[in-house]
């Protein structure tokens, strides 16, 4: 049975036939008829539906990513995990967690990007830095120049995303969040060409490893 519950919260919609069934169950085993479903909007928020128990009613929860991976997690939806947040580093290796702020339009278009390779929009950043990590300064031969916008007065959500052992983009601070603003931008070109001053700051700011 297709399950409609629609809220309104802290001025945002949640709705459960427009958005992506993830995950969950429904269990009349007991004295008490119950069900937890998770949830994804269309814009990538993450909610989680309940219903039943003693008070037989519905209800819908806002999740924060962090909190709906740490729900697959409980409930070992593990293939689930690693599509929508990527694959997770073995245990024992170093991993860094950034929260980057960026214009909803950019994110957007990131996600966009994400979905068209079939992969979460965490893992393909991670992918696309890397890949513009990976290139050295004498690799933008080409001479192509691309404006890169300012970045002043923007208005947007912090994004958090981890980086895994990439050494050539953790640890670096400030530096770090720097290059990892400007190989975004780059990256949301659809190219990992970049102009010769900028590549030249990217390498100067995370090093080569």
């Amino acid at each position: 049975m297709a399950i409609k519950c629609k809220r309104i919260i802290d001025g945002k919609t949640y709705n459960t036939e427009t958005a992506t069934h993830l995950a969950g169950w429904d269990d009349d085993d007991g004295p008490f008829q119950w069900g937890h479903h998770l949830y994804q909007t269309r814009f990538g928020a993450f909610f989680l539906y309940a219903w039943g128990g003693p008070e037989e009613g519905e209800e819908i929860s806002p999740y924060t990513p962090e909190q709906a991976r740490k729900w697959l997690e409980k409930y070992q939806y593990v293939d689930l995990i690693e599509k929508l947040f990527g694959k997770m580093p073995e245990a024992g290796s170093g991993e860094t967690k950034f929260t980057l702020r960026m214009p909803d339009s950019l994110r957007d278009r990131l996600a966009d990007r994400a979905k068209a390779n079939n992969q979460s929009l965490n893992a393909w950043i991670v992918r696309c830095l890397e890949s513009c990590a990976a290139e050295s300064v004498s690799g933008a031969g080409n001479g192509e120049q691309r404006d890169i916008p300012p970045m002043a007065n923007m208005v947007g959500n912090d994004f958090e995303f981890q980086l895994g052992r990439n050494r050539a983009l953790r640890g670096r601070g400030w530096r770090g969040l720097i290059a990892l603003g400007l190989l975004l931008i780059t990256c949301a070109t659809g190219s990992i060409w970049i102009a010769s001053p900028i590549r030249a700051t990217i390498v100067s700011l995370i090093g080569n490893h």
